[in-house]
C-alpha cells in the first residue's frame, strides 16, 4: 500500500500563499495486475494516481511552495522475480517514507496566451528492502538493505495553463533526473539511475454554481537506459482522473482513479529473458473520496495487487 499527501505551504521570505485547494481530499485507489510486472526494480518513476487531484493546476499566485509525504509498504510473492540493480530477486518487501517539497514559479506575463509555470520537486526518502537474491543455481539468499537520502529530482521547465469559463487546460513537460543514490548490487537504491521524460496534458472542469468538479491528466513516461546495468525500462502511459461534488457547506464527495499501462517492452542486455519484451498492464482503479474545508490536502492511498 502506498500514499502521498500533498499540501500547499508557506515558505521563508515568500508571501503567504492562499491554499491552492480549499478542501480535504482523501482517496483510496485499488488495482490489480493482469500481466507480469516489467520495468527494472518492478516500479516506475511515476506513481499511478498521484496526479488525480485538483491541487495539480497552477494558481494565479507568482510563488508557490507545496509539500508531499510519499510512502509505500508492500511485498511480492516468492513466485515473482524482479531485477533490482543487477540482482535477480524474489519474495521482495519494501517500506518507504519520505518528504518532498515542490517549488513553483508562475510567470506574470502570458506565454502563447496561457500562464507559464516552472516547477521543481526534491524528494528526501528512507527505504528498507527485504528480498531473496536468486543465485546461479536458482537458490535464494535472504538479504536486507536500508538507505536514506536524496531521491530522483523532478523538474518541469515548461508548464502552460489556459482557462476559459469553467474549463481549464494544462500542458507540461517534466523530467526525472537520476540524482538519487544508486549502486549496482544494492537492494535499497533511492534513484533509478536513468532519465525519464514526462509530457502531460491536463483538463479541469469547475462549475461553482452546481458544485461539480472534474479533472483528468494524460501522460507518458519515456525512459532512458540504465547504463550501470544495461537495462532499458519500457515506456509508459497513464490517465489519472477525479470527479467531485461540492456542497454549500464546503464539504464534498466524489471518486478518483487511473489507468496505467507499459506500452513498450523492457530491453537491453541487463533485461533477462523473462522481462525482455514483457508488458506491464494496470487495469483501471477507482475509489471514493470525501472532502472538507481547510487548506489544500491530497492524500491518495494505493493498494497494489
Amino acid at each position: 500500500m502506498s500514499w502521498s499527501t500533498k499540501r500547499p505551504s508557506k515558505g521563508g521570505a515568500m508571501p503567504i500563499f492562499k491554499p491552492m485547494l480549499r478542501n480535504l481530499f482523501l482517496a483510496l485507489v485499488i488495482f490489480s495486475s493482469t500481466a507480469s510486472f516489467a520495468s527494472e526494480g518492478g516500479s516506475s518513476h511515476y506513481s499511478p494516481g498521484a496526479m488525480a487531484s485538483f491541487i495539480d493546476f497552477p494558481t494565479s499566485i507568482p510563488y508557490n511552495v507545496m509539500s508531499s509525504t510519499p510512502g509505500y509498504f508492500g511485498s511480492a510473492s516468492a513466485s515473482r522475480q524482479f531485477p533490482i540493480a543487477g540482482l535477480l530477486t524474489s519474495d521482495v518487501s519494501a517500506r518507504l517514507v519520505g518528504w518532498c517539497p515542490t517549488f513553483q514559479y508562475d510567470l506574470p506575463k502570458k506565454v502563447l496566451g496561457g500562464q507559464y509555470a516552472f516547477t521543481v520537486s526534491i524528494p528526501v526518502l528512507s527505504l528498507d528492502v527485504d528480498a531473496s537474491v536468486v543465485g546461479a543455481a536458482g537458490a535464494g539468499v535472504a538479504t536486507s538493505d536500508s538507505r536514506s537520502g536524496l531521491g530522483d529530482i523532478y523538474f518541469s521547465p515548461v508548464t502552460l495553463f489556459w482557462k476559459k469559463g469553467n474549463f481549464s487546460y494544462l500542458g507540461s513537460v517534466g523530467i526525472y533526473a537520476p540524482s538519487g543514490a544508486y549502486d549496482v548490487g544494492r537492494l535499497a537504491n533511492l534513484g533509478k539511475n536513468y532519465w525519464t521524460f514526462n509530457p502531460v496534458f491536463g483538463f479541469q472542469y469547475n462549475d461553482h454554481a452546481s458544485g461539480l468538479e472534474a479533472n483528468a491528466f494524460l501522460g507518458f513516461n519515456f525512459n532512458t537506459e540504465n547504463n550501470a546495468t544495461d537495462y532499458q525500462s519500457g515506456h509508459e502511459f497513464y490517465l489519472d482522473f477525479t470527479v467531485d461534488k461540492r456542497f454549500k457547506n464546503g464539504f464534498g464527495v466524489g471518486g478518483t482513479g487511473y489507468v496505467f499501462q507499459q506500452i513498450t517492452g523492457d530491453g537491453g542486455t541487463g533485461a533477462g529473458k523473462a522481462h525482455r519484451d514483457c508488458l506491464s498492464v494496470r487495469v483501471p482503479g477507482v475509489a471514493p473520496h470525501r472532502g472538507g474545508n481547510g487548506q489544500g490536502l491530497a492524500a491518495p492511498l494505493v493498494h497494489q495487487g
